[in-house]
Formats: C-alpha cells, structure tokens, sequence
C-alpha cells in the first residue's frame, strides 16, 4: 500500500492510526510526516522487480495521486507546498521505473547494491557487440533497422534475467556490469528509433 511507504500511518500531533492514502491527518489536519526512503519501488509499494508491469506501475501512480496531487489542497498553503513536494517526488519514481536503466539501478539500491556506473569495465567482445549494433541502428536500410530494434530488445531481456541472478547471488560487479551493459543497449534503441523516423 502506496500510504505505508510514503508516510508514517500514525500522526506525530494526535497519534490517529491512518489506513488509506492520505497525506494529513483526517482528524487532527497536520501533515503526516513522509518517510525518508528515496527508493521508487518503496514510494510506490511495490515489490523490487525488473519485470514491473506497466499497468501495475500506473495504478500505483495514479493511486498516489489521486491522493496526493497538490490542486486538491489549493485551500490549505501549508498542505499545499508539502503536497507539491510530494507529488514531485511521486512523479520522480514514475520515471525512474518507466526507464529499463534507472529501474536497473533502482533494484539495485533496494538490495544495498552501489547502482554506480562510474568505473564500470565492460568486457571487450561485449562492447564490441555493442558497436555493431550500434553500427546497424544508423543504417539506411529499414529492415536492418527494425532487427536491430527486435534484437535489442531480446537482449535487453537477457541482461535483466542475468542481472536478477547476479543480485539474487550477491555478486555486486556483475551487477553493475549488466546496468551498464542495459544502459548501452537502451541508448542502441533509442538511436535505432530515432533513425527510423527519420527521413532519407
């Protein structure tokens, strides 16, 4: 439940115990006070996963804020900042679980992994995988492009499953290696996209 993450149930003012999403207290008026977790999947009270789904993700987002969102608290100023604080912190996680790499990153930290990229080593013949594809992603030809898309995203899935394993096997540089290797085929993707629209 999106509340338990979010804000501690019981109010620090009147000690009223809260069971729904709320973002004040509903007998006293004072703020709750929001949990320190940064962590999207905790914000949004769902598991640590790679395989979220989209419809699971957008019903948690627009469960928070329907509660949340800061127009339903024009009235009340204090509310008002706290709840568009709130909000952008909601919308944050959003984007950080709609995006493969910051979601990567994210699964990471939720299993007390460093999700830092800086002095990763990509291992050679990989990268050089990546700079074929990459190769193939700015082609002129149509076909070429759209199996660059279709592989990419079949190793996109692969690297996910290999970095739940190294997770679930506490092997932390490997870990790392894949969010960095997911990080190279995203951005593959993207170019591979972004060529495919434009005009020859």
């Amino acid at each position: 439940m999106v509340a338990e993450n979010l804000f501690t149930l019981d109010c620090i003012s009147c000690g009223k115990r809260h069971v729904k999403l709320a973002i004040s207290c509903c007998e006293c008026g004072v703020p709750l006070t929001p949990l320190k977790s940064k962590n999207p999947f905790e914000i949004f009270g769902l598991a640590p996963t790679l395989a979220i789904t989209r419809d699971a993700l957008k019903k948690s987002y627009l469960e928070a804020q329907k509660a949340l969102h800061p127009d339903r608290f024009i009235a009340n100023p204090k509310i008002f900042a706290f709840a568009t604080q709130i909000s952008a912190r909601v919308n944050d996680a959003l984007a950080a679980l709609s995006c493969p790499v910051r979601r990567a990153q994210a699964f990471l930290c939720a299993h007390s992994m460093n999700a830092q990229l800086e002095g990763v080593c990509v291992p050679p013949d990989t990268l050089e995988e990546m700079l074929a594809l990459q190769e193939k992603a700015q082609s002129e030809e149509p076909q070429e492009r759209y199996e660059v898309l279709e592989e990419v995203q079949t190793l996109m899935k692969k690297t996910q499953n290999r970095l739940a394993d190294a997770v679930s096997a506490k092997y932390e540089q490997e870990a790392r290696v894949m969010v960095a290797v997911l990080s190279y085929l995203l951005r593959i993707y993207k170019n591979a996209k972004k060529t495919q629209n434009k005009p020859y």
